[in-house]
């Protein structure tokens, strides 16, 4: 079902999520799994704004989760298209969020440019955090 929502792209797809009255169950499971039709959709192009909507009508931990996993699975098939929306993106706890799901995921083949986008991040313990799993996330051998 997520694949045909994205399909549609994300004007009708989020108006038809929003029209549908959907158990809180239901939703959350079509929104966690829309990474699958993102990819597979010629609308990949939304995935920014579904993430930001998911941010906006999910709560946070359900959200923070799903954002990692939409991030994450961008990152993984156009990483250039995710530097470019968090580029173009106003700070948020959404942005913060992608950040590190990005710098985590680009730390297996650009080791470098994760780490300059984990220290975009504010001082503190998400940067931190996102710091360590680069640091972990990278193959053997790669330098620091």
């Amino acid at each position: 079902m997520a694949q045909g929502i994205a399909g549609d792209g994300f004007e009708a797809g989020s108006k038809w999520i929003e029209a549908a009255n959907l158990t809180p169950q239901e939703f959350t499971s079509i929104v966690s799994n829309l990474n699958y039709g993102l990819l597979n959709s010629k609308n990949g192009a939304d995935t920014g704004r579904w993430i930001e909507w998911a941010a906006a009508n999910l709560p946070a931990g359900e959200s923070d989760k799903i954002i990692r996993n939409l991030v994450g699975s961008w990152t993984g098939h156009d990483f250039q298209a995710v530097g470019d929306w968090l580029n173009a993106t106003p700070d948020s706890p959404t942005k913060t969020t992608s950040i590190g799901a990005y710098a985590e995921m680009l730390a297996r083949s650009e080791p470098a440019a994760a780490t300059q986008w984990a220290m975009t991040l504010p001082p503190g313990s998400e940067r931190d955090a996102a710091l360590k799993r680069i640091q972990e996330s990278r193959p053997h051998g790669t330098p620091p």
